[in-house]
């Protein structure tokens, strides 16, 4: 079972592993554009797939990433579709 909570802490230290700096905090960083957090587009790139790599799933060509919020949501659903793996999120 993925909680939004334990989701946006594993996203946090993606983000941090990827960008070197420390995940958006407060509502205004988190829910702000990607791009004006410093993410370039090799980033984002890089981003999408720790994220993929760290919670098992694909990114939909349609899904809107715009902001750390945005992207911890679709994070968060994906998770609850995944069956549970023992010793994993």
């Amino acid at each position: 079972m993925h909680d939004n909570d334990a989701v946006t802490a594993a996203l946090g230290e993606v983000w941090t592993q990827v960008t070197g700096e420390p995940a958006p905090a407060g509502p205004a960083a988190r829910s702000g554009s990607l791009w004006n957090l410093g993410l370039t587009s090799a980033g984002f790139i890089q981003l999408l797939a720790a994220v993929e790599d760290e919670f098992g799933f694909e990114w939909d060509l349609d899904d809107d990433i715009s902001s750390f919020d945005v992207l911890a949501v679709h994070v968060a659903a994906k998770a609850r579709r995944l069956p549970a793996v023992p010793g994993g999120r």
